[in-house]
Formats: structure tokens, C-alpha cells, sequence
């Protein structure tokens, strides 16, 4: 069978939710969820008034309306563009300031915003104050210097790389890979549309009243499809209207893939076994093909990822060499579930003891190899003293856990 017709995008409603999937001959890939009336600030850009500026923590707080403080560190303050004074590099007490959110409130942590507002499409982010040029680690060598070559000779970036938009700079997406250069056309299309909203908002900033959100309220899903790598998926499939023609009626460019609106009385959530497949995420053991499993404890402080051996079935002659095996699976599998169950923070994983120092230096390399491959920065440490190997993961919005709900 081939796998890449069975790598779908399906977007359902599950407990007054949007929540988009990614499956690949049945098994989740990605899921994400989105609420009608999420308390979700991210990305969000508002006229804010600094109200408070801390300078024991290198920080000011920010209200974007409603009451509501945010944290914005006086590190991310140079480029801060200040609309009720000449701005001079300084940030005081009643500064109406732009600010966007890259970060929602966490428990008792407030939303940290930026001055440095960037704008996604799906090849191209345009970002205030950036001043560089950047690349997707994930696009190869040889598209980097065909796209760089394209942006220069269309005027977008300079000889030496910079953008030519004073004061802003440009990343090039993952989803840039999939361009033909007879289709690098779209990439400047992108810019100029970038652009162009760009100066909307400066131009909105100057005429509206401070904390006016500036930025358009969208369906959160079918803006977000554009940051999914087209690679990973074959076509997009939903149950839900509205979603439907926000993604086929909402876009700067037309999507690349098939939008298809999915309208039988059997359910989608039914037809892939959604509903079991979320349930399986909020458990706390996962079992491998092995028969071993893993144990996922989350905490205050930390993730605490136990890999046990389970109904793995030890030979006599067991060596370095099988656990490795079994190790390796649960290396996989523990990236898989760090995607899904949106798990940030600190992560310590216990793999089953190997002696061998060049086996414990494969596993690193192979769980490294298959974190890479999270959208969301993940980084693997190094072994502890006590032999655990420690995982990063950058917090960007709350975990499954705390979204969804168990159902019986």
C-alpha cells in the first residue's frame, strides 16, 4: 500500500472544539486543538500601554485591554515602536506601544508579547526589527541558495541578504520546499500581500484608540493549516463548513492540496477512531510493539518519561544490543508523544540501562534524528548524572491535558 494516499489532514469538531489531525495509515501523526472562544492570545498583535516597567526582573508589563498584563521583557524593547512620543530607544510608564503575544498565559504566568511583530504566510514570515534573513533549518542546501538567489533578483532581499523593507527581515518557511522555481513567482506574490498588511497595521496603529486589537480575528484552524509542512499530508479533509470555506475562500494563495468537504451521516470522528485515539493520548501508559511501555508523569516542574520492559520477552543471551532495539522504539515513540500531547518544559527520559557508551551515544543521536522533526523547537540535552536523558521542549500553548477531557 502506498503510505503517502493514506496521509491525511482531517479536521473535526470534538468537545466544542476544532482539532486538526494528521494521519498516516491510521495513526496520528500531529493533532492540534483550537476553541471557538479560546482564551488563546497567540499571535495576536494590540495598541498596549506599558503600566508598570520592572527593572529588578528586566521586565515591563504591558495591558492589551480588559485588564489584562502581559510580560514583555526590556531586552525585546529596541525596536519597540512608540506611537504617543518620539521614540528614542527608551521605554517608560504609559507608552502606547505595538505588541504582539508569543506566548499564553500559563497557569499563574501572564502572556509574554514582543515588540518585534511578524507576519506568516505559508512560504515567508515578515518580521518588525528582526533585521535578518533566516532560513528553515529543514529546507536542503541547494533551495536555500536557489530561493536566496530569486530574492535578491527580484529586489526583495539586497546583494549582502537584508531585506530591503527598512527595519523588517524575512524567515523562509519549511513549506518553501515544495516550490518549483517556476513557481518562486508565489514567493514574491507572498511578500508584497505581507507587505501590504504590514502597512495596513501601522496604518490602523496611528488612527485607533490604544488597546485595539490589530490584527483580524480568523477561524483559528484554517489560519494555522498554512504552518503545517505540505509534505506531510496528501489532502485536507472536514466535516465542518465554515472551516471549508475559510480554507477555500480564505487564503492569500490556493492551497496546493486537495480541500474536500467530507458530508456523510457517519462521522469523521467515527471513521478514523478519533475519539480512542485522543482518549489514549490523556492515559499515562503507551505500549510498544514490543511489549514494553511507556510511563508519562507529568508535574509542576517537569515531564518524568519511564520507558519499562513490560511483556517484553527477555532471551537468555539478552546484550546491550536488544535493549538498544527496545530503547530505540521507545526513542520514537517518546518524540511522537511529546508532539501530540503537546508536552513543553523540562522532559527527563528513563531508557532502560545499556552499559555500552557507544550504544547510550546512538540513542541520543537517533532521539535528536527524530525530535528534529517537531515543528516546535525540542532540543535533547545529554544523559544526568543518574543516567536520565534530559529533553527541552519550548512551551507555546497548554498541553492536551489541560484542553481536553477524557470521555468514556
Amino acid at each position: 500500500m502506498n503510505s503517502k494516499a493514506d496521509k491525511k489532514l482531517v479536521i473535526v469538531s470534538y468537545q466544542q472544539k476544532d482539532i486538526s489531525v494528521i494521519l498516516q495509515d491510521n495513526r496520528l501523526y500531529s493533532l492540534k486543538v483550537y476553541a471557538e472562544n479560546d482564551v488563546s492570545l497567540l499571535g495576536n498583535i494590540y495598541i498596549g500601554k506599558v503600566q508598570n516597567i520592572a527593572r529588578n526582573i528586566q521586565a515591563a508589563f504591558v495591558e492589551v485591554g480588559d485588564k489584562k498584563l502581559c510580560f514583555l521583557p526590556l531586552s525585546d524593547t529596541k525596536y519597540a515602536y512608540v506611537r504617543n512620543r518620539k521614540t528614542d530607544g527608551s521605554l517608560r510608564c504609559g507608552d502606547e506601544i505595538l505588541v504582539q503575544v508569543e506566548k499564553d498565559a500559563v497557569k499563574t504566568k501572564q502572556p509574554v508579547v514582543t515588540t518585534k511583530i511578524s507576519l506568516s504566510g505559508k512560504y515567508l514570515v515578515l518580521s518588525m526589527g528582526s533585521l535578518r534573513t533566516g532560513f528553515s533549518k529543514k529546507l536542503p542546501k541547494e533551495k536555500k541558495e536557489a530561493v536566496l538567489e530569486y530574492l535578491i533578483s527580484c529586489g526583495i532581499l539586497t546583494e549582502d541578504g537584508n531585506c530591503t523593507l527598512a527595519g523588517c527581515g524575512i524567515v523562509v518557511r519549511t513549506n518553501a520546499e515544495n516550490l518549483s522555481p517556476e513557481e518562486f513567482g508565489q514567493l514574491e506574490e507572498e511578500y508584497r500581500s505581507l507587505c501590504k498588511l504590514f502597512q495596513t497595521i501601522l496604518g490602523r496603529a496611528e488612527h485607533s484608540t490604544c488597546f485595539t486589537q490589530l490584527s483580524e480575528k480568523k477561524v483559528p484552524v484554517a489560519e494555522d493549516v498554512k504552518n503545517f509542512y505540505e509534505k506531510d499530508y496528501d489532502e485536507i479533509i472536514t466535516d465542518i463548513p465554515r472551516v471549508y470555506e475559510a480554507l477555500t475562500g480564505g487564503t492569500n494563495l490556493p492551497m496546493k492540496k486537495p480541500v474536500r468537504i467530507y458530508e456523510d451521516e457517519y462521522s469523521l470522528l467515527k471513521l478514523y477512531s478519533l475519539k480512542t485515539k485522543i482518549n489514549e493520548l490523556l492515559g499515562k501508559n503507551v505500549w510498544l510493539k514490543s511489549g514494553a511501555y511507556l510511563v508519562i508523569e507529568p508535574t509542576e516542574a517537569l515531564t518524568v518519561i519511564d520507558v519499562n520492559t513490560g511483556k517484553f520477552i527477555k532471551k537468555a543471551s539478552d546484550t546491550d544490543e536488544t535493549f538498544f532495539q527496545v530503547n530505540a522504539e521507545a526513542a520514537k515513540e517518546c518524540a511522537r508523544q511529546l508532539r501530540l500531547r503537546n508536552i513543553s518544559g523540562m522532559v527527563m527520559i528513563d531508557f532502560i540501562n545499556m552499559k555500552s557508551a557507544e550504544k547510550r551515544e546512538a540513542l541520543l543521536q537517533l532521539l535528536r534524528a527524530e525530535t528534529i522533526k517537531d515543528e516546535v523547537q525540542t532540543d535533547v540535552i545529554d544523559y544526568t548524572a543518574l543516567g536520565l536523558v534530559e529533553v527541552t521542549r519550548k512551551r507555546i500553548d497548554r498541553p492536551l491535558r489541560e484542553v481536553l477531557r477524557k470521555e468514556v
